[in-house]
């Protein structure tokens, strides 16, 4: 990752490629809501329940905005190993989003310490898109910060997601830094198949 304003010549030289911009925002508490949202209900996965939440996740990238040149590149292997691997790891912290009996989206918190928690992914079937559901993922995540009285949660996002943009927008998040990101596969999918 390099600041969008820094010479990627180096890396482009060496084979690296541009996949996204990522802006970085953060909303503080004021802007965490006092009651949960209510179209959606949110189940912690166990570890029994992990082939269905690897299922959903990888459901959730098909025709993604969110960096979908990266999700391209990894296999969802590769993708869990990165969440999990992320600074304030913590397995009560994903949760599976159900509308009715369906399973409908992922949300993936981490605690990074008590006063600062990060919405590492949050997702969507294609199925359940367009309905407003993206804002329900949101206002949990953000309605779980405000319960554990977190001062604030910031995430980061695919500058040309503009629907996952404007969401984070409505319910007061702000940006504070923005980052390239390049990718050079050392064994691209699929090789040697």
């Amino acid at each position: 990752m390099l600041a969008t304003d820094e010479d990627d010549a180096p890396f482009l030289r060496t084979g690296f490629s541009r996949l996204a911009e990522l802006i970085y925002l953060k909303a503080d508490r004021d802007a965490f809501p006092t009651v949960p949202p209510d179209r959606l209900s949110f189940e912690c996965p166990g570890t029994d329940d992990e082939p269905r939440f690897r299922q959903l996740l990888e459901a959730t990238y098909q025709n993604t905005m969110d960096c979908p040149e990266v999700h391209r590149m990894l296999d969802i292997e590769s993708t869990l190993a990165s969440y999990r691997g992320q600074g304030g790891y913590d397995p009560r912290l994903w949760f599976v989003a159900r509308d009715d009996d369906r399973d409908v989206g992922c949300l993936i918190l981490a605690a990074h310490s008590a006063e600062l928690w990060e919405l590492v992914y949050m997702g969507l079937v294609p199925a359940a898109r367009g309905r407003g559901l993206g804002q329900e993922l949101v206002l949990q995540a953000l309605w779980l910060a405000g319960q554990r009285d977190v001062a604030q949660l910031a995430l980061a996002v695919d500058d040309a997601n503009s629907p996952a943009r404007a969401i984070y927008g409505r319910l007061g998040f702000a940006p504070f830094d923005e980052l390239a990101i390049y990718m050079r596969p050392l064994n691209p999918r699929g090789a040697g198949k």
